[in-house]
């Protein structure tokens, strides 16, 4: 497939390379994931209580230890899985994020309708040394694109690039600037060198002169 249509990937176009996340972004998807396993594992120790009481305690802890095995190994399988999917960039048009392994999530967000740009970074995120950029969109027609987890020096390079660039290159923005009399439709702009103010001609017409009585 040619290189200009991107890369398709479970049928979706990508954009291609996008720029990795940061390798101190997988510890983190680590803990999260395990401790999305842990809620499984206090579910799982119902079944092993039940069977340690039936058939021996034995058994119960077998139960229990395959499946804390089973399911910490899947989390930190899945972990890695998703910090390899992850990727975002910037270009001079637009910002673009990806993720997810399974449905996969790609937001693209146009410069020139940046409105504001934020950074915020948790404790643990702090710990790691990450911070997580959020691009707010002027209008609700398009979405607000988050960076979540980079490195807190190109956070900050980041923000000041996109509030940099400015609302000034949307041309709805440039269109609000313009003179209000603009909007009426017998106005016109001014002339180069002309006053910004339209002003309407004087009317030329004046009421008659009633005659004086006797």
């Amino acid at each position: 497939m040619d290189g200009d249509l991107g890369v398709w990937e479970y049928g979706v176009r990508m954009t291609s390379p996008l720029n990795p996340y940061p390798e101190a972004l997988r510890p983190l998807l680590r803990i999260r994931a395990v401790g999305f396993g842990a809620v499984f594992l206090l579910i799982l120790a119902g079944p092993a209580i039940v069977l340690g009481a039936t058939a021996g305690i034995a058994y119960g802890v077998l139960l229990w230890g395959v499946g804390a095995a089973l399911t910490i190994g899947c989390a930190l399988w899945w972990a890695g899985l998703e910090f390899n999917k992850r990727g975002w960039q910037m270009t001079e048009d637009y910002v673009e994020t990806r993720s997810g392994v399974i449905m996969i999530k790609q937001v693209m967000l146009p410069r020139g309708r940046v409105q504001n740009v934020t950074i915020d970074s948790g404790p643990l995120r702090r710990y790691f040394g990450l911070a997580s950029v959020i691009v707010h969109s002027a209008g609700a027609a398009t979405p607000n694109i988050a960076l979540n987890s980079i490195l807190e020096d190109e956070a900050e390079e980041l923000q000041h690039s996109l509030i940099g660039k400015g609302r000034s290159e949307d041309p709805g923005a440039r269109l609000a600037q313009a003179p209000a009399e603009w909007s009426s439709p017998t106005a016109q702009p001014p002339a180069s060198g002309a006053p910004t103010q339209w002003q309407r001609p004087p009317d030329q017409w004046q009421p008659p002169t009633p005659p004086s009585g006797r």
